[in-house]
């Protein structure tokens, strides 16, 4: 048993999408998986899904939900790995 609860989930929904998810909130996120790593679209990054749609990301919790990604996204032994962010 861990002695510690994860906040959030991240779910992988095809090759070209996440769903974060945090609390009753989620985030589409877009992103492109490669040989060397992961590049996360930041624009995907802006709001979350209805019905919190009219809530955008305050840039604490964009930090947090970029951290939670990559965190999740890049497993510790897996030290050649790249995550990326890009605005496109």
């Amino acid at each position: 048993m861990f002695p510690f609860k994860r906040e959030y989930q991240v779910k992988i929904i095809d090759q070209a999408s996440l769903n974060y998810i945090e609390g009753d909130r989620s985030i589409m996120v877009s992103y492109e998986a490669t040989i060397d790593g992961d590049c996360i679209y930041t624009s995907s990054l802006k709001r979350w899904e209805p019905p919190h749609e009219n809530e955008p990301l305050t840039p604490e919790e964009y930090e947090r939900v970029r951290q939670n990604l990559v965190h999740t996204l890049k497993p510790w032994w897996a030290f050649w790995m790249n995550i990326t962010f890009s605005d496109m």
